[in-house]
């Protein structure tokens, strides 16, 4: 059976270059399908199960999926149970408009790159706040095409500087299990729950998961939180005037001589150097 092709023409509105909408699993006509324009597409609740150019892996709540042009996917239930997805499609016009801006963050390359269409996972709130994003394009005013076009950039540039900026095509080869939980550990709530909270997220024995993480990242668990963790931190130092004593303390470090060490080992600077070098003078 050849999958369907969907054109622009027929299903992207031709003043705005997208379409947004909500799609409902009991609703949906469920067909093998490519298509000549790009589309984003977010679990917004429940699971779906999705067929991407002959591989199949099952999407929980908060997947963020970038279908390219002659992706051949489907989407079914897992089940019995009922998902809603949130779908932005928009045309190849559109998305070279945008690039200028967002080549210097976004290796739009490894993005495209032949394989499994780029998915990344978020938690919750992440989830949540990108969903109240998308539904701004609703907001807009159905007679002011200039207006909703503005809308409709401005959600793009978010969704791929803020989400898709670190994908690097590697990653494609990662178990989904192991990804999805490497990248739900860069939240605070699952990081300050340390090595555990990861064996939770992976669900897997722990001979499998530092067999795996070894694989795949060169690392192991506790050589990633460490990096998570220091990451984290460092961040923190540039966008809050948080004592470098609390920061170490939401961060986890218990250690303070340790984390002064692999601090200075992995970014050559003392925190206080670091903070004082980088941090923006107001």
């Amino acid at each position: 059976m050849f999958p369907v092709l969907y054109t622009e023409d027929v299903h992207i509105d031709n003043e705005t270059g997208f379409r947004y909408h909500c799609a409902y699993s009991k609703t949906e006509l469920l067909e093998m399908h490519s298509h000549n324009y790009y589309e984003f597409f977010l679990t917004v609740s429940g699971e779906a199960v999705h067929t991407a150019n002959g591989r199949t892996t099952t999407l929980p709540e908060g997947a963020l999926v970038f279908i390219r042009p002659k992706d051949i996917h489907l989407y079914t239930r897992h089940t019995s149970n009922e998902y809603i997805f949130a779908n932005l499609a928009f045309s190849e016009s559109v998305l070279a408009e945008l690039l200028p801006y967002i080549s210097d963050v976004v290796d739009f390359d490894a993005l495209t790159s032949p394989g499994d269409p780029p998915t990344i996972f978020l938690s919750r709130g992440e989830k949540t706040a990108l969903f109240e994003l998308l539904n701004t394009l609703n907001g807009a005013d159905l007679s002011d095409n200039l207006r909703k076009k503005l809308v409709f950039k401005r959600v793009l540039f978010e969704l791929f500087t803020s989400y898709f900026s670190s994908f690097e095509r590697a990653a494609s080869d990662v178990p989904i299990w192991l990804r999805r939980a490497v990248e739900k550990m860069n939240s605070p709530e699952n990081f300050q729950g340390g090595v555990a909270r990861f064996r939770e997220l992976c669900n897997k024995s722990d001979e499998h998961i530092c067999r795996s993480l070894k694989k795949h990242y060169n690392q192991t668990p506790t050589e990633l939180l460490s990096e998570i963790k220091l990451n984290y931190l460092a961040n923190m130092l540039i966008t809050t005037n948080l004592s470098i004593t609390d920061l170490c303390y939401e961060c986890g470090f218990e250690n303070a001589s340790w984390f002064y060490a692999s601090f200075k080992k992995k970014y050559g600077l003392t925190p206080k150097e670091f903070r004082k070098k980088h941090k923006p003078k107001l």
